[in-house]
């Protein structure tokens, strides 16, 4: 075989060899950039004060089975966060979930109206919704291909009950959506991506057969 065929060839080979090779090291399945980087901003024994803002449409009908949360209008609630998992392994939406789900907080008894006046109604909605609401951060882009960035019922036809998320300039929005037929309830709240807290949650509920419609808004007071 003439030298420079054989030279030809050998440059090829090789040229082969440094594809492959840049082909594996970009698609490693163990490469970090790969896997989240999940961690707490928020602490443990943090606390955070909400202001509530209720809003309440009977036009036509009121119903019974539907708890009343009128007490709570203008006040101002104090959560302690009690309990914060380890986040570190979480790589996939279940792991993450079940985080989502794991209770955080609890309520700094009592509750009091901006005016000082104590409330006796019972706040579990609100506690469940910010324990849901405090995230880890490190990882939005992951949360954001987790789920879902339908945030309207219309977005699913008749029936959902889904997590959904979504990036914004300098936020992140994250909530849930829980719809079926012509009634249901939903949350959205606007996430610091910096400590992974809730700045405002959006919880409403609607029944259109009872034309009635409940609207409670937590905005964090900020020392």
């Amino acid at each position: 075989m003439d030298r420079s065929n054989q030279v030809v060839i050998i440059a090829g080979i090789l040229a082969g060899v440094v594809v492959l090779a840049a082909f594996i090291v970009g698609f490693n399945p163990t490469d970090p950039m790969d896997s989240p980087s999940f961690t707490w901003a928020a602490q443990t024994n943090d606390t955070l004060t909400y202001q509530i803002t209720v809003y309440r449409d009977d036009t036509y009908f009121v119903s019974e089975s539907i708890p009343r949360y009128d007490e709570l209008n203008h006040t101002l609630i104090t959560i302690n966060i009690t309990s914060l998992g380890d986040v570190q392994e979480i790589t996939n939406e279940t792991q993450f979930t079940m985080m989502v789900e794991t209770e955080k907080i609890t309520i700094m008894l009592p509750i009091r109206h901006e005016n000082g006046s104590e409330v006796t109604v019972q706040a579990e909605l609100v506690r469940s919704i910010i324990s849901k609401c405090i995230l880890p951060v490190g990882g939005w882009s992951f949360v954001d291909d987790y789920y879902s960035d339908l945030d309207d019922p219309d977005d699913y036809g008749y029936w959902c009950s889904t997590y959904f998320s979504y990036a914004e300039l300098n936020t992140f929005v994250f909530g849930h959506l829980d719809f079926n037929l012509d009634a249901g309830n939903g949350w959205r709240s606007t996430m610091n991506t910096t400590t992974g807290l809730p700045s405002i949650i959006d919880w409403w509920h609607e029944d259109f057969i009872m034309h009635e419609y409940y609207q409670i808004i937590m905005t964090l007071i900020l020392s």
